[in-house]
């Protein structure tokens, strides 16, 4: 039997680079409490590692390692492509001028620096199929922009597409199954995550925040 085929059976395809969807939400004076899909325009984007530090101490003499500090990047890099007008980079070009009151012309006066400066990002990763069901969730908290790359104009690049880079920093990344993907995947339903698990049937997530035990029934079918 082919590996294409035992993987179907469980838990469906492979995962595709290019099924992912980013939604960005700006701090709330920029907005109107609604996120942005920049489902085309978003080019790539790299799910930071995540690393874990032990502690060393010595037993009997010996040197041991123990559980320490898990560690995140706390920056994030995203590639866009540069629509003809413009909005796209003038999203994070509002955003990072908003982060310092003598840069932002949005507000008179300029609005005060302890307000909330922060938004959130979310990465969606989608399964293999046309519906494209939402499989993951890679959520960044307390998000702000630290860098937008600059633009290079050139008369020779007549049939390229523009393109800019955006680093954030970010205070911790979260990231969530999905029930949907998870289910059409396995084709095992509820029983297969036990029945501890409470589904809110509004956001397709199971209400306990503890999923280890679902991802370790789900790969050890």
């Amino acid at each position: 039997m082919k590996i294409q085929n035992k993987l179907n059976i469980h838990g469906g395809e492979f995962a595709r680079p290019t099924k992912y969807t980013v939604m960005v939400m700006r701090p709330q004076l920029l907005e109107t409490g609604e996120e942005i899909s920049l489902d085309v325009m978003c080019k790539a984007v790299n799910i930071p590692e995540t690393t874990h530090t032990p502690v060393e101490m010595t037993f009997k003499g010996h040197p041991i390692k123990i559980p320490g500090r898990t560690n995140q990047a706390q920056t994030v890099s995203m590639t866009f492509y540069l629509d003809e007008r413009y909005n796209t980079r003038n999203i994070f070009q509002e955003w990072i001028d908003f982060l310092d009151n003598r840069y932002y012309a949005g507000h008179t006066p300029a609005p005060d620096y302890n307000l909330d400066k922060y938004g959130t990002i979310r990465v969606l990763a989608r399964d293999y199929r046309e519906s494209g069901d939402i499989v993951e969730e890679f959520n960044f908290e307390n998000v702000f922009p630290l860098s937008i790359s600059d633009l290079e104009y050139s008369a020779a690049d007549k049939d390229t597409i523009m393109e800019f880079t955006v680093t954030f920093a970010y205070y911790r990344m979260v990231n969530n199954p999905w029930l949907q993907g998870m289910l059409d995947a396995t084709d095992q339903h509820l029983d297969t995550f036990g029945s501890n698990y409470q589904l809110d049937t509004s956001t397709n997530r199971f209400e306990n925040d503890d999923v280890s035990n679902i991802l370790t029934k789900n790969k050890g079918l």
